[in-house]
């Protein structure tokens, strides 16, 4: 498919076609990205930084993570940040159960 049109968003150039998808990741800021991460990934790093240590020694606890569908299916016209941002607290733990696992 031959695309003649193209629109210019945020300095990046984007198929007319594609303005709707692509502008949404585009223009969101790096402060929105960096305000995600530490609202929902790095508290949950931070603490279990904190009891992970404490829960292997006893040789028992759990940590849970609190995601979001999103995770799988995001909404990218509105929360792309929020939802990449759960998809990597989602894959945190998963790394961290399989890793704590193997300290046992």
């Amino acid at each position: 498919m031959r695309i003649s049109k193209s629109r210019f968003v945020a300095g990046a150039q984007c198929p007319r076609r594609d303005v709707g998808r692509c502008s949404t990741f585009v223009i969101v800021p790096d402060e929105l990205w960096q305000q995600a991460i530490n609202e929902n990934l790095l508290p949950a790093v931070r603490l279990d930084r904190g009891l992970l240590p404490s829960m292997i020694a006893r040789g028992s606890g759990a940590l849970i993570h609190i995601s979001s569908i999103q995770r799988g299916l995001p909404l990218y016209d509105s929360t792309l940040a929020y939802a990449a941002v759960k998809a990597t607290l989602t894959n945190y733990g998963k790394a961290l159960s399989m890793r704590s696992a193997q300290k046992e």
